[in-house]
């Protein structure tokens, strides 16, 4: 008799400790009738309506981050949701899950924004919106379904953009590079960039005692510059002791706001021997 009850309320234990019912997809909208409100999600299967429970709550994080409580009414078309069932698969909870995407403007083409990484997204909702009056070249920040490639809402700037959205603060970042002694006495040293269209003298450096040369940009924060340092043109950039073409030089901008600096050495340059 004991074994049958010991048995009995272990099954009940276990089945009170069975995770609830859930189903996932993307958020279509909201309707309400005499019933109540309901909830449509864009499914593999198509469209499917649940019903809400008046007391049904919503929580909203970037993936791996804290979990936040919104309003079930500020959940956006597009952003990929999670509902949780509870009697009568009727929603009891809704957690909406994303994830941001830094990116840089290269196209708008047929719903879809490409980035400078050469990844497009489907633009719909407020983004599909937003996308209408981009300019190329601005620095975006995409809210994303990572798995439909779905952007269902982002930020646009001049400027690249922090985790938050907001403008990245200004940096002053030096550059300070040793050249080579046999550097033409007469020859001023330039840094190109990429943030300066790849100009080979967009940027003439001030000169400094031991063959070293030095100049300060301002940049924003988290901006990834890539570098070359020339003596004013291409047939006269930097390269390595056998004189092979050199990879881009690279660094990223502090987004703390404090100032940055560089130090390099130019080995050789194209025109001349080492």
């Amino acid at each position: 008799m004991r074994t049958a009850t010991a048995f009995i309320l272990s099954t009940l234990v276990l089945g009170a400790a069975s995770p609830p019912a859930t189903s996932s997809g993307e958020f279509v909208g909201l309707g309400a009738d005499g019933s109540g409100v309901q909830l449509t999600l864009q499914q593999t299967d198509g469209l499917r309506a649940y019903d809400v429970a008046a007391n049904a709550r919503a929580r909203e994080r970037e993936a791996g981050g804290a979990w936040k409580d919104i309003q079930i009414s500020s959940l956006q078309p597009g952003e990929p949701v999670t509902v949780v069932l509870g009697p009568n698969r009727t929603v009891t909870r809704i957690d909406a899950e994303y994830v941001s995407v830094a990116a840089r403007l290269v196209g708008v083409e047929d719903g879809y924004v490409i980035t400078t990484a050469g990844a497009a997204y489907k633009v719909v909702g407020e983004a599909a919106t937003a996308s209408a009056n981009l300019t190329l070249g601005v620095y975006l920040l995409l809210w994303t379904d990572p798995a439909s490639r779905i952007a269902f809402a982002l930020t646009a700037s001049r400027s690249p953009l922090t985790d938050s959205g907001t403008p990245a603060k200004s940096v002053v970042i030096t550059f300070i590079v040793t050249v080579p002694v046999n550097t033409p006495a007469g020859d001023a040293i330039y840094i190109a960039t990429n943030t300066r269209n790849w100009t080979p003298n967009a940027v003439r450096m001030t000169p400094l005692a031991g063959n070293r040369w030095t100049t300060t940009l301002t940049l924003s924060g988290g901006t990834l510059v890539e570098y070359k340092y020339t003596r004013g043109s291409w047939a006269t950039d930097e390269r390595n002791a056998s004189g092979s073409d050199i990879p881009n030089r690279a660094v990223t901008v502090t987004s703390s706001g404090s100032p940055q600096s560089v130090a390099d050495t130019v080995v050789r340059w194209a025109d001349l021997s080492s």
